[in-house]
């Protein structure tokens, strides 16, 4: 129930203040205004008897008796502030009913406790306070698990299993050149991050790999592995000559007795392509399927249009395989298709390969026309 009052309020000129103007003789009222019936006033005698804090790892247990006269009393307040990294005063509210109260996720800090009565009337006693230090926390978390690393030429893929310990709280990735042992690269990682590309090194260069987790208290736990980052170069198609294993189509005759092939878009002359077929007709996508004879780690496939020809290739996809059977999709790229230089196609989620697949989707003239094609790749 709320109790109404009506304030009045009367401005009396020249009477009760100073420096007021004579003419003014108006009167204010006020409206109705509502407050509560029970008013917070003074301070609540009760306290609670026999506190008692047990600490433990991360936990800090409260115990209590209620006080004496429990007649007004409504509940109690709990609050707790560290007195370093984890100063924020905390508060909390509970029933008169409960004597007990578990503070968790404490740091290895001294802690100020407070336990506080509160009376029906809203009023608060001062409370009954210890100062506490928790159980040393000096235990770290666990280590990742099953960390798998993909080495490229500047980058290292990690993907790995985090701990379960509750007092997890980040992850750092760390890279350190072993020649100098210079720290090269670091990353803070939150907790639910799983997977990270490492990138900024040094091709042909040896490092010490760290994926670190810590609690929130500090302690770390690392896992380390040692790398040498590979070297990109371009494969030597003379060394080991690529042949062709299948295709989409080609133009026997219309672009000469020795041109259109698809032998053509990797025999590495530049006077010479693969057209697919037009004298009697083909539609998109074209695609040629060719042998390395090697396996590679590719990275780039370039690829080179027809000579000064602007109806050549604008979308194109590549793919990859060890068996020529079951193949990896490296990505669909945006090529130029009016100019005459190289377009890298650099290659997503690469894996080992031996036979590549190169696909036209679109072009303007809706043929495929390739001069030549090469590939990067990584070596040890």
């Amino acid at each position: 129930m709320k109790i109404k009052y009506i304030l009045l309020i009367v401005l009396l000129t020249g009477f009760f203040c100073t420096g007021c103007n004579d003419d003014d003789d108006d009167l204010v009222t006020g409206g109705i205004v509502e407050i509560p019936e029970k008013l917070q006033e003074g301070t609540y005698e009760a306290e609670i008897q026999n506190f008692k804090i047990t600490p433990s790892l991360n936990i800090l247990t409260l115990s209590w008796n209620a006080p004496a006269n429990t007649e007004d009393l409504d509940g109690y307040v709990v609050e707790w502030q560290g007195s370093n990294v984890d100063n924020t005063l905390y508060t909390q509210v509970i029933g008169k009913d409960k004597t007990s109260y578990t503070i968790g996720h404490v740091y290895n800090e001294l802690y100020k406790v407070t336990v506080k009565c509160i009376s029906t009337g809203l009023a608060y006693s001062t409370g009954v306070d210890e100062d506490i230090m928790p159980t040393l926390d000096n235990v770290p978390p666990g280590k990742v698990e099953d960390l798998e690393m993909s080495i490229f030429a500047v980058s290292v893929a990690l993907n790995w299993k985090n701990p379960t310990d509750g007092d997890f709280d980040k992850i750092f990735v760390k890279a350190i050149d072993k020649a100098t042992n210079q720290e090269v690269f670091s990353a803070e990682l939150q907790t639910n991050v799983t997977n990270y590309m490492l990138e900024g090194l040094e091709e042909t260069t040896e490092y010490k790999v760290l994926v670190i987790t810590q609690d929130y208290n500090g302690n770390q736990n690392s896992y380390e592995s040692e790398i040498k980052t590979l070297t990109e170069v371009q494969i030597d198609k003379l060394a080991k000559p690529w042949t062709i294993l299948d295709f989409s189509s080609e133009e026997n005759g219309g672009e000469g007795p020795d041109n259109g092939h698809a032998k053509h878009a990797i025999d590495n002359d530049n006077g010479t392509f693969w057209h697919s077929n037009w004298s009697s007709g083909s539609s998109l996508p074209q695609w040629i399927v060719f042998d390395i004879h090697q396996e590679v780690l590719p990275t780039v496939l370039i690829s080179f249009r027809r000579n000064g020809n602007g109806g050549s290739q604008s979308i194109v996809k590549v793919e990859g395989s060890l068996d020529n059977a079951t193949w990896y999709d490296f990505g669909t790229f945006n090529v130029d298709p009016n100019s005459d230089a190289g377009q890298n196609c650099v290659l997503k989620n690469p894996q080992k390969a031996r036979y590549f697949k190169y696909t036209v989707i679109s072009s303007s003239s809706g043929y495929a026309m390739i001069r030549n094609i090469e590939l990067k790749a990584l070596v040890e």
